[in-house]
């Protein structure tokens, strides 16, 4: 493959390399992720390596779309672009999810919701690509795609009731909301 890649000349070369890391880099990012949604404990070295990865992903995929770019369509350019805003997003949220995780008090339920979208994100982007690149039908990928959301967004839910204590799972506590259940307390003993 390697002389393959040396007969392309530099540019597709680098293209495909730059291709193959990101692909390498997004497995990397997925399987860090979905340790951390489903391991307890704290594991700042884990969720360091996991948004490195996720960022590295973005970066890699970037850099192959700029040296494409001038024999993409305007429509082709359209896509990539509100593609990369994605992977871009993708890798924000990867990093809320670790200040979520590495705080003093860390905030599972949101950590959770943002590594939930990371993960569902990349695991849509292997089904479609692989889908697309097997040389599937136009409906087969969007189909695939679909479902791979939705059955991303089924096993964060469950991921999130398995995980979170029941009090966590009415929502986000608000800062003090203990103080306001401690009101909500009084003021009830007082009405018996």
């Amino acid at each position: 493959m390697a002389a393959q890649l040396a007969a392309l000349g530099p540019e597709p070369a680098l293209r495909n390399s730059l291709i193959a890391v990101h692909v390498v880099t997004g497995a990397a990012a997925f399987v860090f992720g979905a340790l951390l949604a489903v391991r307890r404990g704290r594991r700042p070295a884990q969720v360091l390596l996991y948004v490195i990865a996720l960022t590295l992903t973005a970066l890699f995929v970037t850099g192959a779309v700029i040296l494409d770019w001038h024999g993409l369509t305007a429509a082709t350019r359209g896509l990539f672009a509100a593609l990369l805003v994605l992977a871009f997003y993708t890798v924000w949220r990867g990093w809320q999810a670790r200040s979520k995780l590495a705080g003093a008090r860390p905030r599972l339920p949101g950590a959770l919701d943002d590594l939930g979208f990371t993960l569902i994100t990349l695991f849509t982007g292997f089904v479609v690509i692989l889908a697309g690149d097997l040389g599937g039908p136009v409906w087969l990928v969007v189909t695939l795609g679909i479902v791979a959301v939705a059955t991303g967004r089924r096993l964060t839910s469950l991921n999130k009731a398995r995980r979170l204590k029941p009090e966590d799972q009415l929502g986000h506590p608000a800062e003090g909301s203990a103080q306001i259940r401690q009101g909500a307390d009084a003021s009830a003993n007082r009405h018996r």
